[in-house]
């Protein structure tokens, strides 16, 4: 997410900058004819300081949290949910509320 202020992510760790970790586990889990499935937490993000989908509710002044306003936030989670929805095939299960998503 380039020019994103969430930079708290896998790709943050110089053994995994050049891989697509997400996309080797759904190609392995694809190989071994079974589903993938991803647990993405809508509602909390203590990265974000974000609870029950509102920012600046917990984790003020703590460090390694980023203060965003609500709207890069859901900018952010809506980038998140196009990346895996859109980047892993299409998703045969989804459940609202916390974003368990299962890919075929």
């Amino acid at each position: 997410m380039s020019g994103s202020p969430y930079n708290y992510t896998i790709a943050q760790n110089s053994l995994f900058r050049t891989r697509d970790v997400l996309g080797e586990f759904v190609a392995a889990a694809r190989a071994a004819g079974i589903r993938a499935g991803v647990y993405y937490l809508l509602n909390q993000n203590t990265f974000l300081r974000t609870d029950n989908g509102k920012v600046g509710t917990i984790g003020a002044g703590k460090a390694g949290t980023v203060s965003v306003t609500q709207q890069e936030y859901e900018s952010i989670v809506l980038t998140h949910l196009e990346e895996i929805w859109g980047g892993y095939g299409k998703p045969c299960a989804a459940q609202h509320g916390s974003a368990n998503v299962v890919v075929g």
